[in-house]
């Protein structure tokens, strides 16, 4: 019988720790894909509340933004970190104008963990056309 040269007891231990790390980062990957698809989906969802809100309320310009804000908020993200912007910006718009909703927020690329990736920019808006003029309401 010949005799084993090499001995194969740290051989897992090594594959492991070659494999271990893509697992990892392809973990975190995946994870940060999904945070940041569940962010757009917040955001998207935030500008068409918000524009359908002053579309069916155009005296209520404040009414839209914290419709919005509601709407990005119930996903975590902090008041103060996005912007949401109404154009045009009127206090009391009219039956067919155009209400755009625009909300910006600057993802933060794999949980902030590393601190070379850029963050990234979100940007989603929603377009809609006012129908309704407060003209007609009942005094």
């Amino acid at each position: 019988m010949l005799k084993k040269i090499f001995s194969e007891r740290g051989s897992a231990i090594a594959g492991l720790a070659l494999a271990l790390p893509m697992f990892l980062g392809l973990m975190l990957g995946v994870a940060d894909l999904g945070r940041g698809y569940m962010t757009y989906i917040a955001m998207s969802n935030a500008a068409r509340e918000g524009a359908r809100w002053i579309t069916l309320h155009p005296t209520d310009r404040p009414g839209g933004i914290s419709r919005a804000t509601d709407e990005i908020s119930a996903v975590g993200i902090h008041p103060g970190s996005y912007n949401i912007i109404v154009t045009p910006s009127k206090s009391k718009y009219t039956q067919d104008d155009i209400v755009e909703v625009r909300v910006e927020y600057d993802y933060d690329i794999l949980f902030g963990a590393i601190p070379t990736l850029k963050d990234f920019t979100f940007v989603v808006k929603a377009t809609m056309r006012v129908m309704y003029d407060p003209e007609w309401e009942l005094s």
